[in-house]
């Protein structure tokens, strides 16, 4: 177990040292009072991965003057999700007591047998358990001509087709729309108008009709909705209508409607457009643009947000690596990084 009274500093230390990041230590960083926002997805989104790929996820630098007092309590986030497997063939060596017990069965019977040689590659098909009838259904195959919507977060996926929304995968943060963390792997829900979009989170989701947003999942950073309640069962977002475009970060999302930009969840890379460290958690929050830029479309990844314009890129958030433009500061408003008349 962590020492909770470890610095920012000493929580970056452990964990650049793949050598011991395995499930129960990511679990305890991610859980730990000192892990800043991205640190917390950054474990999260490792332990979804397979070890061999654990080591090329750089680990995020922990932000000046963090002030772990400020920081939503998090969710010590339950192991990953295991899918459920049909039971394991019976090998020879599991098979042998077996066939002894009705050989001798058999010959105090009186009964002749007739061995017959197995073939390794096709063992004796065995009879799955009766608790399997009653296991949790996997989503059928979707046909090539659905209309159905798909979006992808850490550890979950979510379909949309018309008014229903299923989602399956892991639930530590009741990312399939339940309410709460919880064991289940399959959960369906409807909502109140057809969906036209769906994005997804880091452990969070967001479906839009013409006019409404609805997200669910986790909310540490109101990334689901401006409330205090750390995990929201799917709930209506007041946003702007006609709602012309939908986004998601890891911990933030953002609304097209007609000229106007409207982001909610974590500003603390400036993912809000504040241009600096902001709230760790904030409401629908409008986006002011450079003079004249007119969106067109939104794009968001990570700690980051691009609005495609008639004829540039807009972007801000976090520029760790010059991911927005090639300049020192960590933070940016939205600025333009790319001119082009004939974008």
């Amino acid at each position: 177990m962590l020492d909770p009274t470890l610095s920012p500093l000493n929580l970056h230390s452990i964990a650049s040292n793949h050598a011991l990041l395995t499930d129960d230590r990511l679990s305890e960083i991610a859980a730990h009072p000192m892990a800043w926002p991205k640190l917390v997805t950054w474990a999260n989104y490792l332990l979804q991965l397979p070890h061999e790929d654990r080591p090329s996820i750089p680990v995020p630098r922990p932000p000046e003057n963090f002030d772990p007092s400020t920081t939503p309590a998090t969710v010590t986030p339950a192991a990953p999700a295991e899918i459920p497997q049909a039971p394991l063939p019976r090998t020879k060596k599991n098979r042998a007591p077996l066939f002894i017990l009705l050989l001798a069965l058999a010959v105090a019977a009186g009964v002749g047998w007739t061995v017959i040689p197995s073939q390794s590659s096709q063992p004796a098909p065995t009879t799955a358990p009766a608790r399997e009838e009653a296991s949790t259904p996997l989503p059928e195959p979707v046909p090539a001509d659905d209309p159905s919507l798909t979006a992808s977060g850490a550890g979950f996926t979510c379909t949309a087709r018309q008014a229903v929304v299923t989602c399956w995968g892991q639930n530590t943060y009741g990312q399939l729309g339940t309410g709460m963390a919880s064991e289940d792997h399959y959960y369906s829900f409807e909502v109140d108008e057809p969906v036209l979009r769906l994005v997804a989170g880091a452990d969070f989701a967001c479906a839009s009709s013409a006019t409404t947003v609805t997200c669910w999942g986790d909310n540490r950073w109101k990334q689901a909705g401006d409330s205090d309640i750390r995990i929201l069962p799917p709930t209506t977002l007041p946003a702007l209508s006609p709602i012309d475009g939908l986004t998601a970060g890891n911990i933030h999302a953002c609304v097209l409607s007609e000229d106007n930009i409207v982001c909610w969840g974590s500003d603390y890379s400036g993912q809000l457009g504040s241009g600096t460290q902001g709230e760790q958690g904030a409401g629908l929050t409008e986006i002011t643009l450079p003079a004249g830029q007119i969106p067109q479309d939104i794009y968001a990844s990570g700690f980051t947000t691009c609005a495609h314009t008639e004829a540039d890129l807009v972007c801000w958030g976090a520029n760790d690596e010059g991911r927005i433009n090639d300049t020192d500061e960590r933070i940016l408003p939205p600025t333009v990084v790319h001119q082009d008349a004939s974008w």
